[in-house]
């Protein structure tokens, strides 16, 4: 399983009995997916100056485990686009202080990104960046999130993609899949959950 072997298929005294076997199983594995995974210390944060995150109200946990394994002296600023209300923010902000070593804001009026901080925006409004700030945007009422992970990543595209790096975390629904393709366009590198760790 390590090389990389998906699927087994045992040779038994009847020739033919393996051959059908053998013949099913390459027809099966034709269509199937091939997953590659990378050590992320190896090659994801080369050049990249920005960690942007969107995360559903499922993802807290997984959220904490990724800000444990990536340091903030890893010289990045963490964007995080988190589906939840206005109390739960706060207060996930408050824990996120507690279990991890990265300094956690709250944006509520134009700042600068630094190194070392997760920064999170406003429930009902957009976490926006114009290239040298992170500002909120309003929402309208034919978004269907806000804050939204395609808006995030988008407006990171314009201007920072190929110093980003881009993470969609699992029950995003479709948030954050169109925004993390310009990403990629942009040169960002781009990362996706898979559902099997959610």
């Amino acid at each position: 399983e390590r090389s990389g072997a998906v699927a087994v298929v045992s040779k038994s005294e009847d020739f033919q009995a393996s051959y059908r076997e053998l013949v099913k199983t390459v027809r099966l594995m034709r269509g199937l997916r091939v997953i590659r995974r990378r050590n992320y210390r190896s090659h994801l944060f080369k050049k990249r100056h920005f960690m942007l995150i969107a995360s559903s109200s499922g993802g807290p946990r997984t959220v904490e485990q990724l800000l444990r394994q990536v340091r903030p002296d890893t010289g990045v600023s963490a964007i995080l686009v988190q589906h939840l209300t206005q109390e739960g923010t706060s207060g996930f902000l408050t824990w996120l202080r507690e279990v991890t070593d990265w300094r956690c804001e709250l944006v509520t009026a134009n700042i600068v990104p630094e190194p070392g901080t997760l920064y999170v925006g406003l429930p009902g409004r957009h976490l926006l960046f114009n290239d040298r700030e992170l500002y909120l945007g309003k929402a309208s009422p034919q978004d269907h999130f806000a804050p939204s992970a395609d808006r995030l990543f988008e407006s990171f595209a314009r201007s920072r993609g190929n110093e980003s790096l881009g993470i969609v975390l699992s029950g995003m629904g479709a948030d954050g899949a169109r925004g993390l393709l310009e990403l990629r366009l942009a040169g960002a590198v781009t990362v996706v959950e898979d559902p099997s760790t959610a």
